[in-house]
């Protein structure tokens, strides 16, 4: 399915990432060896053939997701589009709220309509004071 803008592409790519559905993730990208993705965790995936086993992986561990998205900046030059996004992950019921993790995704325009060619994942800094739960709380400054 082609994509008239990045825009297209990347509501695709999160309503393909929320549904767990591998095959609509991977149409999204780019076929090239030229591609890249970096999930939490993981190490990187270069060229189409790693980038599909990656999110095979990732999807078959995660299911579905429900997942919010936040556009930070967008930006877009010719060819090609960089968005970074913040992505918000609901708590499990009795866990505490996670914060979000950045995302960058880069698509470029082809004579197939926009694709991907890089996704990659970074956490968001906590909030100022966060202690995240079982952490030794930290000692007074003289």
């Amino acid at each position: 399915m082609p994509f008239d803008t990045p825009e297209a592409a990347e509501d695709a790519y999160y309503d393909a990432l929320e549904a767990g559905d591998l095959d609509a993730l991977i149409a999204i990208w780019a076929t090239g060896d030229d591609i890249a993705c970096a999930l939490p965790m993981a190490p990187l995936a270069t060229g189409h053939a790693e980038v599909t086993a990656t999110w095979q992986k990732a999807l078959a561990a995660l299911g579905p997701i429900d997942l919010q998205t936040r556009h930070v900046r967008w930006i877009h030059a010719g060819d090609m589009a960089i968005h970074i996004v913040e992505e918000i992950a609901p708590a499990p019921p009795g866990h505490p709220v996670q914060p979000g993790i950045y995302a960058t995704n880069v698509y470029r325009r082809f004579d197939t309509g926009w694709h991907m060619v890089l996704h990659q994942n970074s956490p968001v800094p906590p909030p100022p004071g966060f202690q995240p739960p079982g952490a030794p709380a930290e000692p007074p400054r003289p």
